[in-house]
């Protein structure tokens, strides 16, 4: 387990899931929002679990310090059944894919991952954000209309059987690689998980039956599923990769 200013006073401790295929940069997303660090140089996949911990103020109307641990699951096929244990007890699933593919193979990325978590988890109350990582890849020949993805998505969510208010679908891709969009994603979801547990025991899962979660928008907000979850960007730094 990976710490950062870990500090055993904390209000409450919030769980983040993060889900995605082989390759996308899940690790790499954390590593940027917990150390603003980036490795080039790392491509050895996640074996089954890593957790990693950041212990700072979140809550735009409770201010708490809040322990976030973030389980990084591995997206190999082969360890899918040992990552389903982890799923108890989250509070938010983030779903991560790569920006970089074209719009079928991303898409499928992410109905497998929504199939996933209607199958495994059909009854939980906690949000499922998507984000798209590798943004500093992107190019126009690559890059299409961000509306498309968003319908074909929200399809697959009704299709799934998931109650869409509990979906959220970033408008626009991050980058663990610069940063961009990096801080501002997990900061807000950070600080809206502990506005909306902060009437209850946080070390607790969800009641089945809680309000579901709306990103507040970061900047120029498109709605998504009833939600607004634009991510703004971070200072950009110089390196590059497929990697991350």
């Amino acid at each position: 387990m990976s710490t950062s200013s870990f500090r055993p006073d904390a209000d409450c401790s919030i769980k983040i899931v993060i889900l995605g295929d082989v390759g996308v940069g899940k690790s790499a997303l954390i590593q940027r929002f917990i150390h603003n660090t980036f490795d080039a140089g790392s491509s050895l996949p996640t074996i089954a679990l890593d957790t990693l911990v950041r212990t700072d103020m979140f809550g735009r109307q409770n201010r708490r310090l809040v322990r976030a641990v973030f389980w990084d699951t591995a997206g190999q096929e082969r360890f899918r059944s040992l990552s389903r244990q982890f799923y108890s007890g989250a509070h938010a699933f983030v779903i991560v894919y790569d920006a970089s593919e074209a719009r079928s193979p991303a898409l499928d990325q992410i109905k497998s991952w929504l199939r996933e978590l209607a199958t495994q988890c059909p009854d939980s109350a906690s949000p499922i954000i998507i984000v798209g990582n590798k943004a500093d890849l992107l190019t126009s020949s690559i890059s299409e209309s961000p509306s498309a993805l968003n319908v074909a998505t929200a399809s697959a969510v009704d299709h799934c059987g998931l109650e869409s208010t509990h979906v959220t679908m970033c408008s626009s891709p991050v980058s663990a690689c610069t940063g961009v969009g990096v801080h501002a994603l997990f900061t807000s979801l950070l600080d809206t998980c502990v506005d909306r547990f902060a009437s209850f025991d946080t070390q607790s899962p969800p009641p089945p039956h809680s309000q579901p979660l709306s990103l507040a928008p970061m900047s120029s907000p498109r709605p998504f599923f009833g939600c607004a979850s634009p991510c703004a960007s971070a200072a950009p730094t110089s390196t590059s990769s497929k990697l991350k």
